[in-house]
């Protein structure tokens, strides 16, 4: 008796365990899924809400697997794509930094040179000199 229920709570605990492991693998492959995307779509006019349910899944849940596993927001992984972007592309090209933000999914320069700042610690036009 005493082995019966020692093997049926170890049974109880593996199974516990090896559900864990199932639940932490799909939430990695979404994060990954959900990276996927944002990574095909920062460009664009991003709405989470929508990208959410073409994954079929909600926005909170979206964010909060995006937050657990990535520790960064939804908006400031977009900003990021788009500045890592926008860096390569003054460093490498001689494009308008007007034609630059709208390229990689601004809709000003002013919204580039802000975000430029607060990822990079300084401006377009200082990286692009500093280049030189």
């Amino acid at each position: 008796e005493e082995i019966e229920a020692f093997i049926g709570e170890f049974v109880l605990k593996v199974q516990d365990y090896v559900d864990e492991v199932v639940e932490q693998a799909e939430e990695m492959h979404l994060y990954e899924r959900i990276l996927g995307w944002l990574d095909e779509h920062y460009r664009e006019d991003v709405d989470f809400e929508e990208a959410a349910a073409a994954m079929g899944i909600s926005y909170s849940h979206m964010r909060h697997v995006v937050r657990e596993n990535g520790d960064i927001s939804l908006t400031d992984y977009i900003n990021r794509c788009r500045i890592r972007e926008a860096k390569e592309l003054i460093i490498t090209t001689d494009q308008k930094l007007s034609d630059i933000a709208e390229q990689v999914g601004y809709h000003n320069v002013q919204s580039l040179n802000r975000f430029f700042k607060k990822y990079e610690g300084t401006t377009p036009n200082s990286l692009r000199k500093m280049d030189k």
